[in-house]
């Protein structure tokens, strides 16, 4: 494969149909209660942008009954095949006499399942910070930037009730005016979003249709009506708002606002980030106070300005009136326009005219408030007995960028500083820490070496510097490593390129793996050489590079499992695995499984996009090991409760991981006494080591080594020695290899990357996986295959110095490894429940089957106990059983479906038929015994001469 070919587009993928069932799901779910008192409803519309007549496609309108999520798909679906047709969804429950064809309007209602916050304007990606505190319950990308946040009733409520609180809402978040509308039909995720003629020739989208999707998916989050008008301000605007609900009409007034001054107004409305409110709200809140408005009147005004001024008073009213009474109290604000510049103007002034510290040229922040930035340290300047003083509070200190994330939350700041030996240190530090009294950061900043001064009150200037600090640059924060659009983030290093940097911000600068030691010169002459030929160190490399392909490929997490006896090199493969990402510290790059579920989603979260290496399953938890393994795989972390009682969001990662030990998954999980599944095969496959020696295969030049002080040294010795010798390497280089595969990853075009990866996973397939593989070595095989593929790519880059096809030969040695081992390429359910027959007829044969040859010559053992039914000799001279419909129902195809299980059989000629039929009717004049061993008669009481059995042929005990 030549890397510089990879180019080519493809088709993108649509939004999972996962999206469109969820949906479903959440609002039967919501309207249950009503349930056969209403119906629900779906309608469609549409048009054709380039059609020359103004009239849409027509529309469709269709009633489903509430619970039925799998006709509601099927309707939907339905109306999907014309193209440009919208198909939309109300959240509103309509009268069961709804006139068929009829949308419906509010008076047709007869319950609100809850309200949708419609974001249709430029600031729609704001929308948890417009809607805060209340956290919806489900959000639909309706189309790019463009959002509907469910917030959804813990149960239906009347239009009476509802209407008011989404006029409320309407205007509480700046919401599009459909939002006041209780029946307004809503876009279904999962579906085509076809662009109208407006939005094509004025708006100027393009005419391909977008997917609307789940951004996010509903955990639970409901609200009562209470909840809402607690959070939710009356309206304080100055219009009058009219609402008609079943007939009864309301209305909101407001007092008109045009004696504020404008300038006063527009500080009011300014959306300020975190750090920069509280200076502001105060000379709001005092200039209100000596204008001379009223208290009712300063919280009206206030409390209405959610995104600006307001933003830290929601929902706490008693909080501002404090405010407002320390205000009057104190009395000292900014009465005018010229004062409160005069104000901002003294504090620049004062930053920068002391004589005593000349301010650093290389900052890039503009520092607001009595502090200035010299070479050697940030000052604090304040005025004593008429003079001004400049004190030292810290060494220097740069506040270089603003930072928030994606969302336009999270905010923060980049503070650039060194330590007392000169090493620079780069934290992105969040605002949320300088909510109390900012010990956290303060005890972050002298961690990393940042000298703060020993007078009191130094380190509480040095936040209050940090805030006060307006840098030019905003930069895009995340919050862990890993892909983030097109560019791929290390905890010290972004990859590719982006419209503005991007940086890793967390509470604390955590320690981390991804360390660098030596050249990738010496990392391929110390270590990857001496993976050619052998299987298990190659794989566990190319491991090491398919983490960051997991993305492009869109392939879910999973691992494998090196599993072999004690000193057979399996943890070296893991460390020669890790040096290929990371190493230093006490264990390198790999981590153990000693370690609690909720340790090892942090660790994972570290290594998004990545390898994770974990030592020694022997060390775990053998009654979570299941449970990890499923964790690790499936990228997610538990859900968990804030304090406030809603759903935090979970930790999330994508991975591929690599473990090693004495023991299989499968093993360790009886150990602790649970029941190993097929998913944990899938998701951790176990591979034997059965190299010559260990792990080893070739000895290269340590084929020649001679133990010193030794007359004669084994090849045992001698792989031991390589062994060894990998070791020590491992220990000093390591981590250069992934940042080259990385810099020239993001060079590459990705649709031509899948593509390539594509090709070479069919290879794959063609070379090494049996035809008649089912599903489950399906998926395992093509995890086996992206390795193979990642080992080629970075050895076309130059990485690894490996032949051509060694990655791949490799990937196969091992997955014939793991396929030997598992002993079938069927699916692992299917084998297991063909085995519970087998082992119920080898248990009981001989003590629950009454001899039908036995009977015939009027001998039958009446005292056969719990019969199953009975065996007879075939022509041959073998027994096949004869098994009563009950028992093979429930006992011998217990925690199986019974059916699958007859299809298994057929399928081997091991369960007999008769015209189609699944049981055989065999006839015998002496009639039968049931189960307890009682005659089996008809309904007139005479002895049934003819039954029907599930006749269980020889062949089972003698074929696997």
């Amino acid at each position: 494969m030549n890397i510089s070919d990879i180019g080519s587009p493809v088709k993108t993928r649509s939004q999972t149909e996962s999206d469109l069932w969820t949906f479903c799901e959440v609002i039967h779910d919501r309207a249950a209660p009503l349930a056969g008192k209403g119906v629900l409803v779906v309608s469609s519309f549409g048009e054709d942008p380039d059609a020359d007549h103004n009239k849409g496609i027509g529309s469709k309108i269709r009633r489903v009954r509430i619970g039925d999520v799998a006709e509601t798909i099927k309707t939907i679906k339905a109306l999907t095949r014309d193209r440009h047709r919208n198909v939309y969804m109300s959240i509103g429950v309509y009268r069961l006499d709804l006139e068929t064809g009829l949308k419906g309007s509010e008076t047709d209602l007869v319950g609100v399942l809850g309200f949708v916050a419609d974001f249709d304007d430029s600031k729609a990606h704001r929308y948890a910070e417009r809607l805060h505190p209340i956290e919806p319950s489900l959000v639909v990308e309706s189309s790019s930037g463009r959002f509907q946040a469910f917030i959804l009733l813990d149960q239906p409520a009347t239009v009476e009730e509802a209407k008011p609180i989404a006029v409320r809402l309407k205007h509480f978040a700046g919401c599009d005016h459909c939002t006041m509308n209780c029946c307004q039909p809503w876009r279904v995720p999962g579906l085509l979003n076809w662009p109208n003629k407006k939005k094509v020739h004025q708006e100027g989208r393009s005419r391909e249709p977008q997917t609307a999707r789940i951004r996010s998916e509903f955990v639970g989050v409901v609200y009562s009506l209470a909840d809402l008008d607690a959070i939710l301000p009356q309206i304080p605007k100055k219009e009058t708002v009219n609402g008609t609900a079943n007939g009864h009409k309301f209305e909101f007034r407001a007092e008109n606002r045009g004696d504020i001054p404008r300038f006063l107004l527009d500080h009011m409305d300014d959306p300020l980030p975190e750090g920069q409110r509280s200076e502001r709200d105060w000379k709001v809140l005092t200039s209100l106070v000596e204008l001379g408005f009223s208290d009712d009147r300063i919280v009206s005004e206030v409390m209405s300005r959610t995104s600006g001024v307001g933003s830290k008073f929601i929902g706490n009213e008693k909080r501002l009136r404090g405010e407002i009474n320390r205000a009057r109290a104190k009395a000292r604000g900014l009465l005018s326009k010229d004062r409160w510049q005069r104000h901002e103007r003294k504090t620049r002034d004062r930053a920068t005219s002391s004589p005593a510290a000349k301010p650093a040229s290389s900052s890039t922040s503009e520092i607001a408030g009595p502090f200035v930035v010299t070479e050697d340290g940030v000052y604090y300047t304040y005025t004593k007995d008429g003079e001004e003083v400049q004190e030292k509070i810290c060494s220097r200190l740069d506040v270089i960028a603003i930072t928030h994330d994606e969302q336009e939350e999270g905010w923060g700041r980049v503070l650039n500083f060194k330590d007392l030996g000169g090493t620079p240190h780069q934290w992105a530090m969040p605002m949320s820490l300088t909510a109390g009294d900012g010990l956290e950061i303060r005890q972050e900043l002298l961690s990393q070496g940042l000298v703060i001064e020993a007078f009191k009150g130094a380190g509480v200037k040095v936040v209050q510097y940090i805030v006060s600090a307006h840098p030019s640059e905003t930069w895009l924060s995340v919050s862990r490593i890993g892909w983030h659009g097109e560019s791929f983030i290390l905890p010290d290093e972004t990859f590719g390129s982006a419209d503005r940097p991007i940086v890793l911000q967390r509470e604390r600068s955590a320690k981390h793996a991804f360390r660098t030691k030596g050249t990738l010169e010496e990392w391929q002459a110390k270590l990857s050489r001496y993976c050619v030929g052998n299987a298990y160190l190659a794989f566990a490399v190319s491991s090491a590079f398919t983490g960051p392909l997991l993305k492009p490929m869109n392939e879910q997490g999973g691992g494998f499992h090196y599993r072999g006896d004690s000193s057979c090199g399996k943890s070296t493969c893991l460390e020669v695995a890790g040096s290929v990402c990371g190493g230093g510290g006490q264990n390198g790059y790999k981590t153990t499984w000693r370690a609690t579920d909720n340790g090892l989603e942090g660790v994972a979260e570290g290594h998004c996009d990545t390898l994770l290496c974990i030592d020694e399953i022997g060390e775990s938890d053998a009654k979570t090991i299941g449970t990890t393994a499923y964790m690790l795989a499936n990228g997610q972390g538990k859900i968990r409760a804030s304090k406030i009682g809603t759903a935090r969001p979970p930790a999330e990662w994508r991975l591929l991981f690599l473990s090693s030990g004495e023991e299989s998954l499968a093993s360790r999980v009886v150990t602790g006494g649970g029941k190993t599944q097929a998913g944990m095969e899938i998701r951790l496959a176990d591979i034997p080591i059965n190299g010559r020696w260990g792990v080893l295969n070739e000895l290269h030049d340590f084929a020649d080594y001679q133990e010193p002080g030794a007359d004669q040294t084994s090849d045992r010795d001698r792989a031991k020695a390589l062994i060894n010798h990998l070791k020590r390497a491992a220990v000093e280089h390591y981590g250069i290899a992934i940042r080259e595969y990385l810099r020239q990853l993001v060079q590459i075009d990705p649709i031509g990357l899948a593509e390539e990866i594509a090709r070479e996973q069919a290879d794959f397939y063609r070379r090494y996986v049996p035809a008649d593989s089912g599903a489950q070595v399906g998926r395992v095989a093509k995890r086996f295959a992206l390795v193979a593929a990642a080992g080629q790519i970075a050895t076309d880059m130059g990485l690894t110095g490996w032949p051509d096809g060694e990655a791949m030969r490799a990937a196969g040695y091992c997955f014939t490894a793991w396929l030997g081992a598992r002993g079938t390429t069927e699916d692992s359910e299917n084998g297991t429940a063909v085995d519970q027959v087998r082992t119920f007829i080898e248990v009981h044969g001989a003590s629950r089957f009454s001899s039908m040859n036995d009977a015939e010559n009027g001998i039958e053992d009446a005292r056969v106990i719990n019969r199953a039914g009975y065996k007879r000799k075939t022509a041959d001279g073998q027994t096949e059983y004869l098994i009563f419909r009950n028992v093979f129902r429930n006992e011998v195809c217990k925690g199986f479906d019974h059916t699958k299980v007859e299809e298994l059989l057929i399928e081997r000629n091991f369960l007999a038929t008769s015209g189609g039929k699944r049981q055989i009717q065999v006839k015998r004049s002496a009639g039968y015994l049931d189960e307890n061993g009682e005659p089996i008669t008809n309904e007139l009481g005479q002895l049934r001469t003819k039954e029907r059995f599930y006749c269980i042929l020889p062949a089972i005990l003698t074929e696997s």
